[in-house]
């Protein structure tokens, strides 16, 4: 089960070619949405009987898509629906300044 063809933009970011074998990157981005909000899969191909077939991935194991760069974030920056982050959270109370725990098997 998935998302339909319809609903989705799927753009081929790379392919390298060595003899009969290829690998591509290809991007799979909701409609309407920013490209951070899509994923990142990548493909290995091979040439056979005059057609591409897709043989694995090379990134299997590594969850959706491709590993991000060093450094970047790999949920793509972005909050689903491409709402605003806020731009403070407030800060953790003292524990100080919190009520007494109730000790388990205290009836109180």
């Amino acid at each position: 089960m998935g998302m339909p063809a319809s609903q989705v933009t799927v753009k081929i970011d790379t392919v390298q070619f060595k003899n009969d074998s290829a690998v591509a990157n290809v991007s799979v981005i909701p409609n309407g949405q920013p490209e951070a909000a899509g994923m990142k899969i990548g493909y290995q191909l091979q040439y056979k009987d005059a057609k591409w077939t897709v043989t694995g991935r090379p990134d299997s194991g590594g969850g959706h898509g491709t590993t991000p760069a060093p450094g970047a974030d790999p949920h793509g920056g972005g909050i689903p629906g491409g709402a605003a982050a806020p731009a403070a959270t407030p800060a953790m109370p003292s524990p100080d300044s919190l009520p007494p725990a109730k000790k388990s098997g205290s009836k109180q």
